[in-house]
């Protein structure tokens, strides 16, 4: 039985390595090119509240897998959130302006 065991639990490790590792090549790009333009802020939040959710999990059952990866997962959420919201402030987003008077104006001022 303890074999059987080991034997998941070594599945769960290679789970665990090949998730953490799926977020560090959109790390690094980003970190590289600073474009975010493509990368949804809904998704990263959505990555992070499921990875702090998999974190809690992991440590109640004390699965060291999931505690492991989603602690990589969050910690690439978290970083890829600091770069979206960093290169977001830079540049407006558009999402955000509606065009008055063939120019852009913050949707915010629209109310006023």
């Amino acid at each position: 039985m303890a074999e059987l065991l080991f034997k998941y639990e070594f599945v769960g490790f290679a789970a665990s390595i090949l998730s953490s590792i799926s977020m560090l090549p959109q790390v690094w790009s980003v970190a590289q090119t600073g474009e975010v333009d493509n990368i949804s802020m809904a998704w990263i939040f959505l990555t992070i509240l499921a990875s702090c959710l998999w974190f809690f999990f992991g440590l109640a059952n004390n699965i060291r897998p999931t505690i492991i990866s989603s602690a990589v997962i969050l910690l690439s959420g978290l970083i890829l959130f600091h770069l979206k919201y960093k290169n977001q402030k830079e540049k407006p987003n558009e999402n955000f302006l509606i065009r008055t008077k063939n120019k852009f104006t913050p949707l915010y001022l629209t109310a006023i």
